[in-house]
């Protein structure tokens, strides 16, 4: 009896160091540039045709690196199960008939299901591509040039829309902590890059 015990717990250690070293799990952090809300921030006709309630353009925006919190769930050798949650934050000048009436901010937050195949799975190296599909909210602010007020009735919006990440390719190299780098469109951007962590 004391011999089966004995099994019955070495089985239970042995099962839990597997699964310990099979790394299931995933947290990434990155940045990213041009991504789908800032080439929307970009082209201001473009914008003007979807918010037909706003009559105004946002114009010269400014750009920045967003955020993207990223977790997965290594499903096999060749596939992953991700949840990603991306943070974009822009700035423009806000026009009407020609003229600059004010200052427009915005916060976005998308949130996605993703999934990824692995093309090859190394223990310092990998390569993948990626598909994701999800939601953008978030909300707008508007501020008004001093003594100008064509805009006090524009002063907040909403942002909604369904957004996606396509990932072409997926660069990751190192063990349980790596840097990594992907080339696609979406959420995430044009480019994005970062560091990742495997337990």
């Amino acid at each position: 009896m004391n011999k089966f015990f004995l099994l019955l717990l070495a089985s239970l250690f042995a099962s839990v160091f597997v699964n310990a070293q099979d790394k299931k799990h995933e947290l990434s952090l990155s940045t990213g540039i041009l991504t789908t809300s800032q080439i929307l921030d970009t082209y201001p006709n473009l914008m003007s045709k979807i918010e037909t309630d706003n009559p105004y353009l946002r114009e010269n925006a400014t750009l920045r690196g967003n955020l993207n919190l990223t977790y997965r769930y290594t499903v096999n050798e060749k596939w992953t199960l991700n949840l990603a949650s991306s943070y974009d934050h822009s700035s423009a000048e806000v026009h009407v008939g020609g003229s600059k009436v004010g200052e427009s901010k915005r916060h976005m937050v998308t949130l996605a299901p993703e999934v990824s195949y692995y093309y090859l799975r190394h223990e310092k190296f990998q390569m993948y591509s990626g598909l994701g599909l999800g939601y953008t909210y978030g909300f707008g602010e508007m501020i008004p040039d001093p003594g100008n007020k064509m805009m006090l009735e524009y002063v907040d919006e909403k942002i909604g829309h369904i957004n996606f990440q396509l990932n072409a390719i997926g660069l990751r190299y190192g063990k349980r902590i790596a840097g990594f780098t992907e080339v696609g469109f979406g959420y995430k951007g044009v480019a994005n890059i970062g560091m990742s962590y495997q337990f």
